[in-house]
């Protein structure tokens, strides 16, 4: 069955309501296969992450960001996460490919933001991001997650549903880990993706958005 996609290549909401393409699940399957088979995107390690929801909002998502998923197959997803590294950056690369192979569009901050540019330019950019999407999804790695990150997070509260997942094997003693409280119980989805690739993160994503 055909899926209706937005342009999954173009990062600004401009050309959101603008552009619209019909792409069969072969094509998609073909894609993801062409992504999977690049060496950052394929790792060892167990074959899935471990999904569990939020006690701070479990089911409690609006029905309106579900109903997008149905109808459409994907979600507008803005990546939250760091950008300062180059292995940060190209991690965020290979996961934004994954999630739009899975039929979702993706706003990565690093592909709109310029070395020469001003903060004031950089913040509004992200704002228009995090305006323009469905849900957040952000990465909570770091031995603490980036402050940037958890703004992000903190300013969708109630507007929009957020999954956060964390590749790091750090983290803080329980009852009140894996990291800081205010973000794990903000969150609608919870993911646990130590010791797996990047391809099996973008799949467990996917599962989770369509499961809220």
């Amino acid at each position: 069955m055909p899926l209706t996609l937005r342009p999954t290549g173009l990062s600004s909401p401009a050309y959101a309501d603008k552009l619209d393409y019909v792409v069969c699940e072969d094509v998609i399957g073909r894609l993801y296969e062409d992504v999977t088979r690049s060496p950052i995107f394929v790792g060892s390690g167990p074959s899935r992450c471990t999904s569990t929801p939020s006690s701070g909002r479990a089911g409690k998502a609006p029905t309106e960001w579900v109903s997008v998923f149905q109808r459409e197959g994907g979600m507008r997803i803005y990546l939250a996460g760091p950008l300062f590294t180059t292995a940060e950056r190209d991690f965020n690369a290979a996961l934004a490919a994954g999630l739009r192979a899975l039929g979702h569009e993706v706003w990565v901050p690093q592909e709109s933001e310029q070395q020469q540019t001003t903060a004031k330019a950089i913040f509004d950019s992200d704002v228009r991001g995090i305006d323009w999407c469905e849900v957040v999804v952000a990465c909570m790695d770091g031995a603490d997650p980036d402050s940037g990150t958890c703004w992000e997070v903190g300013s969708v509260w109630r507007r929009k549903p957020t999954v956060l997942y964390r590749t790091d094997i750090r983290s803080e003693s329980l009852p009140l880990g894996p990291y800081n409280l205010m973000l794990h119980q903000a969150a609608d989805r919870i993911l646990d993706c130590r010791w797996v690739s990047v391809g099996k993160i973008a799949e467990e994503i996917h599962a989770a958005l369509g499961s809220l």
